[in-house]
Order: structure tokens, then sequence, then C-alpha cells
């Protein structure tokens, strides 16, 4: 007798990604969604829409400042220019930004467990992934990293100096400690278990 197959729900996998900042990790979870196949949730476009709701509704004048909107849509490069020089207007930022995401987040996995899309593999592109507490609905947690000369050509390709990165990896959980809690490395630098080509 053929074994049944289990249910759908126990072979809908979802994937964390975690890594520094200039690493690769967008392009690993595009690739990893490739190969699964699967669908990609990239908290930096839920973060635009999430701002450009902000700026439409008018909180974000309200909440950060007249000067953070322009013909009702959000001022992208004064907001990353002031946000990251200033870690008081960047929690405040966080605080009006996140939820939106988290919830987003929140309800495209509870889509993906109950069978909802077509993709039986999900990857969370998410910067913030520990420190919002959804490493907890992952079934896999994978590391990327890059040598040092590639990031800074990474970082620069993308208007970033040195400092600048330093600065936003400051409000993520330290890179070795998310390294240490995941069950794959990927990157430029991969190897021990799980390693992606």
């Amino acid at each position: 007798m053929t074994p049944e197959a289990p249910p759908r729900s126990t072979c809908r996998l979802v994937i964390g990604i975690l890594g520094g900042m200039a690493v690769g990790k967008s392009h690993v979870s595009r690739r990893v969604a490739a190969l699964g196949p699967g669908r990609v949730i990239d908290a930096d476009e839920l973060a635009h829409e999430a701002l450009a709701q902000l700026a439409a509704d008018g909180r974000l004048a309200e909440e950060l400042g007249p000067q953070y909107v322009v013909d009702g849509r959000p001022d992208r490069p004064a907001l990353a220019r002031d946000a990251f020089a200033d870690p008081g207007l960047l929690r405040r930022l966080e605080r009006l930004v996140h939820p939106h995401c988290v919830a987003a987040i929140q309800d495209g996995i509870a889509r993906h467990r109950e069978g909802r899309d077509e993709c039986p593999v999900l990857v969370l592109d998410v910067v913030l992934l520990l420190e919002v507490g959804l490493d907890r609905r992952c079934d896999e947690l994978w590391f990327v990293e890059a040598p040092g000369p590639l990031r800074e050509e990474r970082a620069k390709a993308r208007g970033l100096t040195q400092a600048e990165v330093a600065r936003r990896e400051l409000g993520a959980r330290h890179p070795r400690r998310a390294r240490r809690r995941s069950g794959r490395v990927a990157g430029a630098r991969a190897r021990r278990r799980g390693e992606l080509p």
C-alpha cells in the first residue's frame, strides 16, 4: 500500500534569513525561494508600504515632523539620513513602522501555514527577525555572511558609508549571536553545516 502523503501543513517550510548589512541577504532569499519553490516576504518592501500610508494619512508629519513629507509622500532620503544619525528619531520611526510590518509578516506566515498560497517554502528577509521574535515562527534560520571588501562594495553601491553600516547594525542583535542561532550558513564564505553553493 502506498504511504499517505503528510498533511499539507507539515510540508510548508518557513525559513528566516539572518546576517549583517550588505552581506547579500536579499540575494540569498531569492535564491532559496527559486529553489523551493517559494516566495519571499521582504520587510523593506513592507516598510516602504507603511511609510507611504503614514505619509498619506498625515501620521508621519504629525509624529515626526512635516519636513519628512513632500507632496503627500515620505521623503525617504531625509528620513534615512536623520534617523540613523539620531537614535531617538530612529526609535520613533520604528514604533510607527514596525507594527505594520510585523502584522503583515505574521499574516503571511499564517496564510502559508494554512495552505492559502501555492508555494511550499516561505522565506523571511527581515533585518530584525530576532529582535521582534519572528525567529520563533521559523522552521529554519539561515545566516548569510560575506567578506569585508565585498560588504564595503555592496554598501557603497547603496550609498552607505562604513560608519552608517555600523550605526544601523547597532540596533540589531550582534551578528555572531545571530550566527549561533542559525542552522545553516550561506554566502561568499559559506562553511560548516548546510552550506549553500
